[in-house]
């Protein structure tokens, strides 16, 4: 009877930790009417890079300025419970486009950089799911998930930025690409727009060293100026909707703020009380407020859904950057980006779709956006091919507030040394000990045995007290259901 009890006991609160999913379901069976008669909206996904819980105002203690993130929020829906399946760029990035988690690819642990493209070229990926809705879609900002083919052989520093430079974003289904190969704190410093170096001059080709952290040399009109790198992507972002503003478009915009090195332009500089890395925040904010100006603007504010949300959890609180002024970029949140703690891994992540989603609201509907995929698939009336998303659930109806769908899934989760968890309910289950930062921490796979750690992030938020010893059988039951997930290929 007390195995029944305890059986009973983790059904209910699974079922009750994942009851607010739904709000993002049963849009997909509806149009909604919106100005210019029975459209799916626009969608704008803004996917910022290293920004913490506590970044931003409506979720922190407000020390940084974020008006315009906070006037989303505002506006739509604040989500508390949302995750990044990995708490690290790369794989973060993979599973958002693909509906994978990273670690079914031959990428377990860190990130890509002059590697090739992660996601193979055909894949069924969220600005396919687009362009087959009839969208046009545009990648603008940090890319970081590779280029080139596998085929092309090894990383070839005099070639590997001669144009054409396939494959590539446009590979896999943006019509239009502009921005950062890696990242601004990573060489080349110049942008690609498609398939070429913005302002590519063939007698002045870019050539980058084989040391870790590159050296580059050419392209010298090609190059920018880190502190005017986030003003020049917001710039691209905000031409690119004035130019289709009467074309059904969907915008992932990624700027590659506010990871280091922090650069603020002048106009922010000293602006914030957090130095350097709060001016960058505020400036962030800023691009946020552009982009809302120009749907404004051009009058299609009231018909485009907005996606605000970060890669992963803030870069670690013990840097100087944060000492000198007594600030965590995660607030209470245990851990930092890279770790297995929800530090790095629970994300701000907010909705706007004026006249849909109903304003003001506040949602502990627990979810990762690697479920965007299936969730923009279904409004957009499109099937799934076999075997494609195998990690994304529909959770479209999470917008409207509905509440309790796929209460049976648990959310895995990956460090960046490649340690796993799995979220279900109101139990967070760690397959290893350690917070997962680096591989010698313990790099284990699901069907390897070992001492794990529990929480139960209800009561518990901030995993202060393991309770794997205490509950045996949930232990089981998350180790059991991971597992599955893991030799399955798939979790849905």
């Amino acid at each position: 009877m007390k195995n029944l009890q305890n059986r009973r006991d983790f059904i209910k609160s699974s079922i009750i930790g994942l009851s607010s999913l739904s709000i993002f379901g049963h849009l997909a069976n509806a149009k909604m009417k919106i100005s210019g008669g029975n459209k799916n909206p626009n969608v704008i996904l803004i996917f910022t890079d290293d920004l913490g819980w506590n970044d931003v105002g409506c979720y922190g203690e407000n020390r940084i300025k974020t008006p315009n993130i906070d006037k989303l929020a505002r506006q739509g829906m604040r989500f508390t419970n949302a995750h990044t399946p990995t708490s690290i760029c790369t794989p973060a990035r993979f599973a958002l486009l693909t509906g994978k988690y990273c670690w079914r690819t031959p990428l377990k642990t860190g990130v890509v950089a002059h590697k090739p493209l992660l996601i193979e070229p055909g894949s069924f990926t969220l600005p396919l799911v687009f362009k087959q809705g009839g969208y046009k879609t545009a990648c603008i900002g940090k890319w970081h998930l590779g280029l080139r083919s596998r085929s092309s052989g090894k990383f070839d520093p005099q070639t590997h930025y001669v144009p054409p430079i396939e494959p590539g974003p446009n590979d896999i289904g943006f019509d239009y690409f502009f921005g950062l190969p890696v990242g601004h704190f990573y060489p080349p410093s110049v942008y690609m727009e498609n398939k070429s170096i913005y302002k590519y001059d063939p007698k002045d080709p870019l050539v980058l060293a084989k040391s870790k952290h590159g050296i580059e040399t050419g392209a010298k009109a090609a190059r920018y100026e880190k502190e005017e790198m986030l003003g020049d992507l917001t710039k691209k972002a905000v031409e690119y909707i004035n130019k289709n503003k009467d074309e059904r478009f969907f915008l992932y915009f990624a700027p590659s703020a506010p990871h280091d090195p922090y650069a603020p332009s002048k106009k922010f500089k000293g602006k914030s009380k957090v130095g350097d890395y709060g001016d960058f925040v505020m400036e962030t904010d800023w691009a946020v407020g552009e982009i809302i100006k120009s749907l404004e603007k051009n009058k299609i504010d009231n018909e485009t859904l907005i996606i605000f949300t970060s890669d992963n959890g803030g870069e670690n609180a013990a840097r100087d950057a944060f000492k000198n002024y007594n600030y965590n970029p995660n607030g209470k949140w245990r851990g930092d980006k890279g770790d297995i703690y929800e530090g790095g891994l629970r994300i701000p992540f907010i909705a706007r779709w004026p006249g849909v989603i109903k304003s003001g609201q506040t949602n502990q509907q627990l979810f990762g956006f690697n479920d965007m995929l299936a969730t923009f698939a279904a409004m957009l009336g499109k099937e799934i091919p076999d075997g494609a998303a195998p990690d994304s659930y529909n959770v479209y109806d999470a917008f409207r507030g509905t509440q309790n769908i796929h209460s049976e899934r648990g959310l895995v989760l990956n460090s960046r040394g490649g340690l796993y968890a799995i979220i279900k309910g109101k139990w967070k289950y760690i397959h290893g000990q350690g917070k997962g930062e680096r591989v010698k921490e313990g790099y284990l796979t699901p069907e390897q045995p070992t001492i794990g750690q529990l929480f139960d992030l209800e009561n518990d938020p901030y995993e202060s007290k393991d309770l794997c010893s205490q509950h045996p059988e949930i232990v089981n039951k998350m180790q059991d259901l991971l597992k599955d997930y893991y030799v399955k290929g798939k979790s849905r």
